[in-house]
């Protein structure tokens, strides 16, 4: 939670105590990292008009077209930029300042950010990757290469389910992650 501004605050105040409730509260609500922060909840029905309108604002919301398209170099180069904006967003810095060939722990990722970063991957991508992946010394071009692998591999899953053949799904799973 984050505090209330304080020029907001005073008519908000004023509104809470027009409204002649005992008890209210008022909290400062990001939907966009709420829905970070609870993917799967975030999937339902309920909030598809909320993710429609946050995906509207993203910086690159055809990122999982671009993925589709693009050979698995260039799938990798994508998840490779796509994780070094996330990690600059975790660390407030500037993209630029991300090393691609040095270890994310070396930029200051430590176990809470690598959490974060993991649900931000899968709330944008759908793909799980474990939070070691960010801890064990993984440069973004190998973070990159995985990224692009798994979501491959989530799609290939995907199609699978689609077309009615779970038990396949779930065979190419165990044979795609030997």
């Amino acid at each position: 939670m984050a505090s209330l501004d304080p020029a907001n605050s005073g008519p908000l105040l004023g509104r809470l105590l027009a409204a002649g409730e005992l008890q209210l509260g008022v909290a400062a609500f990001d939907p966009a990292r709420w829905l970070e922060y609870h993917p799967q909840i975030a999937r339902s029905g309920l909030f598809a008009r909320l993710r429609e309108q946050i995906a509207e604002t993203e910086p690159n919301p055809d990122l999982q077209a671009a993925l589709t398209t693009a050979a698995p170099p260039e799938r990798a180069r994508l998840c490779e930029q796509f994780l070094r904006d996330q990690v600059a967003q975790v660390l407030r810095l500037s993209p630029t300042q991300i090393d691609h060939d040095a270890p994310l722990k070396h930029h200051g990722v430590d176990s809470l950010m690598a959490i974060e970063l993991k649900n931000r991957v899968h709330a944008r991508l759908g793909v799980r990757l474990p939070v070691v992946s960010f801890l064990q010394g993984t440069t973004l071009r190998q973070l990159g290469r995985e990224l692009g692998e798994r979501w491959t591999e989530e799609r290939l899953v995907e199609a699978m389910r689609d077309r009615g053949d779970a038990a396949g799904a779930a065979d190419e799973w165990e044979v795609t992650r030997l």
